[in-house]
């Protein structure tokens, strides 16, 4: 991470710190306002260290950022992580990490769909087979025979999508 780089956000802490446990269990026990409290002192704890740890991985300063609040917000807050966090099962910063992990590989998953969806609005496959099929059609003058030729199908295929589609069945040839 280079110093043009640096964000003053989160604090100067860009280690992960240990957590006491006591800590991650109040959450769970303690009434609505200790809980935000306690939950406002984690995040203040590991915001730095999650996002120097997201630098460190490549991501750029404002990807990091991004990144970094989108976990924050969409799986510690909304998803409730502090309370599913066990002690029996390892450290607290092993189990953020895991959690940040599949959160980047959740967004990456989002990020290639959207990437794939072709844009504007979704056609269905079928409409675009029916004004091709009927555009060869009419560039034959309406010969079906002609028209599986070049469309390169079956001529009771062709009959069979035609008449689906409400076209007589009788062969022009």
């Amino acid at each position: 991470m280079s110093r043009d780089d640096y964000t003053e956000i989160g604090g100067s802490e860009e280690a992960f710190l240990t957590t006491h446990w006591s800590i991650v269990e109040g959450v769970a026990m303690a009434d609505e306002a200790s809980s935000r409290a306690l939950i406002e002192s984690l995040l203040n704890d590991y915001w730095k260290p999650v996002y120097c740890y997201l630098r460190r991985k490549g991501y750029t300063n404002e990807e990091a950022k991004d990144l970094t609040q989108g976990f924050f917000h969409e799986v510690v807050l909304e998803r409730h992580l502090v309370e599913k966090a066990d002690p029996a099962k390892g450290r607290f910063r092993s189990f953020l990490l895991m959690a940040l992990n599949r959160y980047l590989a959740n967004v990456r998953k989002r990020d290639e769909r959207q990437r794939r969806a072709p844009r504007g609005t979704l056609v269905p496959l079928e409409m675009v087979e029916r004004r091709h099929i009927l555009g060869v059609l009419e560039q034959v003058g309406g010969k079906r025979g002609r028209a599986a030729d070049i469309l390169e199908i079956d001529r009771k295929t062709l009959y069979r999508k035609l008449a689906r589609w409400g076209f007589e069945e009788t062969e022009e040839t």
